[in-house]
């Protein structure tokens, strides 16, 4: 597997000599969230990438397991290896860079196991001389006092989790990040069932390093660190950084830090502009924003959370969490004797609550709808319905189409990921017929159901903008405000986007209609709410609590509105928000409203279910399920999988993990 960046620059003048389009070879191994061929190409492969454009080159990267990475990246002809780490670069093949990031490396283990954080690598090793651990196969860690039969070497850090799950070594010599992404991702029934352990390295960085077999390396080093600096010193460096959370706060002496883990949204964004209100009533308090796309934020949540170490004080969590988290003790009751709880849209309050506590408070809620150009459909001759099919919805995209114009007759989500596309298709499923599970909690994606939504959803796809494999809500919220789209099925939040003068193109030019249907009506639009929550191993959960009752009053509405306007406001948590002011600038309130108090989280499918959630299946599980079933859908909507295995690994998937640990929840 290879992932080719372009990075060119032409007609500037760089201070390095190289020719501007050069191309570097180097080779890596998968290792999310550090270096990866996905979309999300990892923290490491970003600053990477930035540093190499600042000096001119553009990249190749060759994806081979760690081992074979090594040995190719001498007599193979390739440029350099990342990443290297601690001991690593002091072998005779190569020369590093500067330190790029410093890495996590610890000890992965059952709960049983009594290393503290800070151990000593080695002189742990020495004093527990039966312990049997595992490392990755080409990794230069040296083991002095390594017994004959004590260490296993695997071929990729997933294998040493799976021997770890197996009971058939006790510890794995692993970096923190890369243990949780692969716990989050693949192997979720080992979730509450390991600890990490953080080590004493005297040299805790990762490096790229170069070949000397190359010639030129020297040189090629020197001006890899000095862009490397330069983007440091620009912010690229801490931009890409705090986009994978990788950013370490400082502390403000004097104050109480309170670190909010929240998501990317134009609603979180504003809050963090308007937080500095709070923090002028409160100067005691240091308020440290960290705001990560949406799949970010939950691999950095949910990794954190099986391996105990949740950085924040405050989390955005959303109505998948708030019917898994509680029950399992990862959030805290929130207080709610300073909240009007009645002014909160009973749906969506109730949506929060585990055994009649309050586990979350929402800032906004939405549905989901259809947007249309009234102005295209008008020239079409078209008139949408007041509940539009599927089918009607096909038939009106593909006679709005104009790609020749740059004009696409349909957004719809195609970015895979389980709030990303996967929203959208459970939605498509739930109307055709189709189900997750069945009542006895076997899978059911291989089925006539699943396979009938997800053609229709590849149809739908031929009237969307180029490449819709890599769109999702924010891309297409975009496209639609821009005026390149001409209907848009998504959430009911976009709408403050879309119809804000100051932000869309089109505000004038657009209508609301409720979203799709097929064959069952029931299941076509979920109710989703963000809120606001506080970790249950936070020490500042008074001052959490403090900050939350601030961003979700009424006051912060009023606050919102005064500095960004009525129709920019936080919508759908709260029934105050649905004013005479809010409904002169938001013509879409009422129905947004109706459509928010009538989504169901019950009773959305045609045939019977174990679940809650129509656009998710309330598990803990179900995070590694549906990024395995959206990166294959995305693969056969990409023809590089037919549909029939598409459906088949899907089905695999989730019957395996199943069977591992039951439904995924012990």
């Amino acid at each position: 597997m290879h992932l080719v960046i372009g990075i060119l620059i032409f007609g500037i003048t760089n201070f390095l000599t190289a020719e501007p389009q050069e191309t570097l070879k180097l080779v890596s191994s998968e290792n999310a969230p550090y270096v990866s061929s996905s979309e999300e190409k990892g923290v490491l492969l970003e600053i990477t990438e930035a540093a190499l454009k600042k000096a001119g080159y553009q990249i190749k990267v060759d994806f081979f397991p760690w081992i074979r990475a090594k040995v190719y990246a001498n007599p193979k002809g390739y440029h350099g290896i990342l990443p290297l780490f601690g001991q690593d670069h002091f072998e005779d093949g190569f020369v590093t860079s500067d330190p790029i990031l410093k890495n996590d490396l610890g000890i992965l283990s059952k709960q049983s196991l009594d290393a503290k954080d800070g151990t000593d690598l080695y002189r742990y090793l020495a004093q527990n001389p039966s312990l049997q651990y595992s490392a990755l196969r080409g990794d230069s860690i040296k083991f002095p006092f390594l017994r004959s039969g004590n260490l296993t070497l695997c071929s990729s850090n997933q294998q040493q989790i799976e021997l770890l799950g197996l009971n058939r070594i006790d510890a794995a010599i692993i970096d923190k990040h890369i243990a949780s992404d692969i716990i989050v991702n693949s192997l979720p029934h080992l979730i509450n069932k390991l600890k990490f352990t953080n080590l004493d390295l005297k040299d805790p960085y990762y490096y790229l390093g170069f070949s000397k077999t190359i010639p030129d390396h020297l040189e090629l080093r020197d001006r890899f660190n000095k862009a490397l600096k330069e983007i440091r010193s620009s912010g690229e460096y801490h931009q890409i950084v705090s986009k994978y959370g990788f950013h370490r706060h400082e502390n403000y002496i004097g104050k109480k830090n309170i670190v909010i883990g929240a998501v990317k949204t134009p609603e979180t964004l504003a809050m963090k502009e308007l937080s500095q209100h709070y923090q002028n009533k409160y100067p005691n308090i240091e308020i440290i924003w960290e705001i990560l796309d949406e799949t970010q934020l939950r691999n950095k949540l949910w990794g954190g959370i099986r391996l105990d170490y949740v950085p924040y004080d405050v989390i955005t969590i959303g109505s998948f969490e708030s019917r898994v988290w509680p029950r399992k003790k990862w959030i805290a009751p929130i207080n709610t004797a300073a909240y009007d709880l009645n002014d909160f849209i009973k749906p969506v309050i109730d949506s929060m609550k585990y055994e009649d506590e309050v586990y979350g408070i929402p800032f906004y809620s939405e549905s989901v709808m259809t947007y249309y150009r009234k102005d295209v459909f008008e020239k079409a001759g078209i008139a949408m319905p007041a509940q539009p099919t599927y089918q009607q919805i096909l038939k009106y995209a593909k006679k709005i189409h104009d790609p020749k114009n740059n004009f696409y007759g349909i957004g719809i989500r195609g970015k895979p990921g389980w709030g990303q596309s996967i929203a959208f298709i459970s939605l498509l499923v739930n109307t055709f017929g189709g189900r997750w599970f069945d009542r006895q909690w076997n899978p059911e994606i291989d089925s006539t159901e699943w396979r009938d939504a997800l053609k229709f959803y590849k149809k739908l796809l031929e009237f969307a903008p180029p490449q819709p494999w890599e769109l999702g809500w924010q891309e297409n919220q975009n496209l639609f405000s821009k005026g390149k789209i001409g209907i848009l099925v998504d959430a009911t939040s976009l709408a403050g986007r879309l119809y804000d003068s100051k932000k869309s193109e089109v505000h004038d030019k657009i209508a609301q209609t409720k979203a799709p249907r097929s064959k069952y009506l029931g299941g076509e639009k979920w109710l989703w709410s963000w809120a606001f929550a506080i970790p249950a191993n936070t020490s500042s959960k008074a001052e959490a609590n403090s900050f939350i009752r601030w961003a979700t009053s009424k006051e912060y509405v009023r606050l919102a509105a005064r500095t960004n306007g009525w129709v920019s406001v936080p919508l759908g948590a709260r029934y105050s928000t649905f004013n005479k002011q809010y409904k002169k600038v938001a013509p879409f309130a009422d129905f947004v409203l109706q459509e928010i108090i009538t989504s169901k989280s019950t009773n959305f499918t045609a045939k019977p279910i174990p679940y809650s959630g129509p656009q998710f299946v309330s598990i803990q599980g179900f995070p590694a399920i549906g990024k395995n079933v959206a990166r294959n859908i995305s693969l056969y909507v990409q023809d590089k999988l037919s549909l029939a295995e598409a459906l088949a690994d899907s089905q695999a998937f989730a019957k395996h993990h199943f069977r591992l640990n039951n439904r995924l929840e012990n």
